[in-house]
């Protein structure tokens, strides 16, 4: 199993390592996952409160680290390493012996900054910057969205609808006080970093030499690493992985995801380009339009995280899919497609489902979701379920495993170890050509 924990982590810091980090979706919430990535939006806001707190040293010690022999005169009582002073006033008449200086004057070597080792601090300070502007940008809009959908809601949304909006927004809001409390960290080390150089810092890539050794360097020196190359945390992250949860309990939260993410590039290879960021609605749930590259303004394909779809007779029914359950109670798809501009509604459920033995559960989506809006069909109303409900699973075959001859339901075969994106491609086809 580490080698199947090693592929996942792998591809999904590849997108973002915020995606190995537990976020607010209903499987996130129940999972126990913790961070696993060291650029989690957390943990960036906790490096930027790290390196603040030990800049002052930091400083210090490029101080003490390089020191110039600039010859300064001062005042010494004795000859060591020192001339005599040409003041009348430092000379002494000495019976028998004449004129003697009472006071030399010697160098000595004055600590100043090491230019090198401020534009190093300074380029480190730089990635954290712009790491915290992409975070800080994603978390904003994303937050924007939801206030958007809470106030098209007008209030109507009620029970657990209600709730995980609320726990979503709150959860958003707090982290955006975060980030403002990190923006003013970033602001203050910026302005000591100035402040310690009597010229322009300009950042630069290229490390000190010597390299100070104490703690504190070696630590930014890890952390810059993480910065520059995020799989250089990659032997950590799975050492710390594998540490904390021997029975890999955390393995089907980070398949789910992964499976999503192989979802979202499958779309792409058939030329549909996602409308928006795909990490915080992969993150946090929610909806991401997808756009042919000949029409990039025109949604044809829209893609849900783990929708809460309401049951038909709920008040806030349907859900904005246009989908509600037909029993009493709700249902939360993993993965939810709906093409656009079709004669009739048409949707696809994928729900991973990290087993082995071929999964027939997953078919229930299409007795239990319906469209709201009724259909006619041979000149009768009918409310028409889903096209195709599958499962994603990790078997070790190529192509789809259908549960009836219709291909209604079945298993989409995606299995990190030897991941062949035909089989999915393959699967959504007739969803990206409307038929």
């Amino acid at each position: 199993m580490q080698d199947v924990a090693a592929i996942l982590i792998r591809d999904l810091a590849e997108a973002s390592s915020w995606l190995l980090q537990a976020g607010a979706t209903p499987a996130a919430a129940s999972s126990h996952a913790e961070p696993l990535g060291p650029r989690s939006w957390h943990a960036v806001i906790e490096q930027i409160i790290e390196f603040r707190g030990i800049l002052d040293d930091l400083l210090e010690e490029a101080v003490h680290e390089r020191i110039d022999r600039s010859p300064l005169q001062v005042a010494s009582r004795t000859p060591r390493r020192a001339r005599a002073s040409r003041a009348p006033r430092d000379f002494a008449q000495l019976p028998g012996i004449g004129l003697r200086p009472l006071v030399w004057l010697c160098g000595e070597s004055i600590g100043e900054p090491d230019p090198q080792a401020l534009a190093w601090l300074a380029h480190v300070l730089e990635l954290l910057d712009a790491e915290f502007r992409r975070a800080s940008r994603s978390v904003r809009e994303h937050l924007a969205q939801v206030l958007a959908d809470h106030a098209e809601a007008g209030g109507q949304d009620r029970g657990d609808h209600q709730d995980q909006r609320d726990r979503q927004r709150l959860a958003l809001q707090a982290l955006e006080t975060e980030f403002l409390d990190a923006e003013a960290r970033l602001a203050e080390s910026q302005s000591l970093l100035q402040s310690a150089a009597d010229w322009r810092c300009v950042p630069s890539g290229r490390k000190p030499w010597p390299f100070p050794q104490s703690a504190r360097w070696r630590r930014v020196a890890i952390l810059a690493e993480a910065l520059e190359d995020p799989r250089s945390e990659l032997p950590r992250r799975l050492e710390r992985l594998f540490a904390r949860s021997p029975d890999f309990a955390e393995l089907p939260f980070l398949y789910q995801r992964w499976c999503g993410l192989k979802l979202v590039r499958a779309l792409e290879s058939l030329g549909l380009n996602p409308l928006q960021d795909l990490v915080p609605v992969l993150f946090l749930g929610g909806r991401l339009d997808f756009a042919p590259r000949s029409a990039p303004h025109t949604p044809l394909l829209t893609l849900w995280v783990e929708p809460r779809i309401p049951p038909r007779h709920e008040p806030e029914a349907p859900h904005e899919s246009g989908l509600s359950t037909t029993d009493k109670g709700e249902a939360s798809p993993d993965y939810l497609l709906l093409r656009h501009g079709t004669r009739r509604p048409l949707a696809y459920v994928l729900d991973p489902s990290f087993t082995l033995t071929p999964s027939l559960e997953k078919g229930r989506y299409r007795t239990r979701l319906a469209f709201h809006a009724p259909t006619l069909i041979a000149g009768t109303p009918s409310f028409l379920p889903p096209a195709r409900a599958f499962a994603a699973q990790p078997l070790a075959r190529q192509d789809c495993l259908l549960h009836d001859a219709e291909g209604r339901t079945g298993v989409v075969p995606m299995n990190p170890r030897q991941y062949a994106e035909q089989a999915l491609t393959s699967w959504l086809a007739e969803l990206v050509a409307g038929d």
